[in-house]
């Protein structure tokens, strides 16, 4: 089976930023790769009992290729420019199917008011191919999830962005909690695993082709 992951982004005027998709039903929408978003509980402050916590939405962070859209996001994350929605459309092609909307799995996600938080290139080389992958993070008042039923969560007053947990945050966090000498014994096996990776050479295999490559 192959996932596809889809985005419509909509702005003030109910304009779609124009992606570079092909897949009919999704032609002329953004199509995407990985994303994340965390979900949980934060305290609140100055509040006790049952008031001092309330639900807490990470940005939405998605990477997807360079392709039209790029210059449109980048100048909405310079000027601050709010869409009105975007909606994720993520699902798996049955092998053999002729309809590419149908699948086992089929997930909507549609964000309100959504701005630009974050935009970053990564590039990789290697012998036989050059790679080109960009990360984006929006922020967004409220989120819609549609999966075999619906549920809405909206960002409480005064809410702060925040990017979804990496798996460097969670080492980190454990790492705290280890005694004096046993982070001696990983720094020095961090320090270890450095030195036998020296003389090897690094370059990125991850990522999106850019078009036409």
């Amino acid at each position: 089976m192959t996932t596809h992951c889809y985005l419509k982004l909509l702005d003030k005027g109910g304009a779609q930023v124009p992606g570079e998709a092909v897949t009919p039903a999704y032609e002329g929408q953004i199509a995407c790769a990985d994303w994340s978003i965390d979900i949980g509980m934060q305290a609140r402050d100055g509040k006790t009992g049952r008031g001092a916590r309330s639900i807490g939405m990470s940005l939405f962070k998605f990477s997807k290729a360079p392709d039209k859209s790029s210059t449109r996001i980048m100048a909405a994350l310079r000027d601050g420019e709010q869409f009105t929605q975007a909606i994720f459309t993520i699902y798996e092609e049955l092998q053999g199917s002729l309809d590419l909307t149908e699948g086992n799995f089929h997930l909507v996600i549609k964000l309100n008011q959504v701005t630009v938080h974050g935009y970053q290139v990564q590039g990789g080389t290697s012998d036989k191919e050059v790679t080109l992958k960009e990360q984006c993070s929006f922020y967004y008042q409220s989120i819609y999830f549609d999966y075999g039923g619906g549920v809405t969560l909206k960002q409480p007053p005064n809410a702060q962005a925040f990017a979804p947990a990496s798996k460097l945050n969670e080492l980190v966090n454990e790492a705290k909690k280890l005694s004096a000498s046993d982070r001696n014994n990983l720094v020095n096996l961090i320090k270890n695993i450095q030195d036998d990776d020296g003389g090897k050479s690094s370059t990125s295999g991850k990522g999106v082709k850019p078009h036409g490559s």
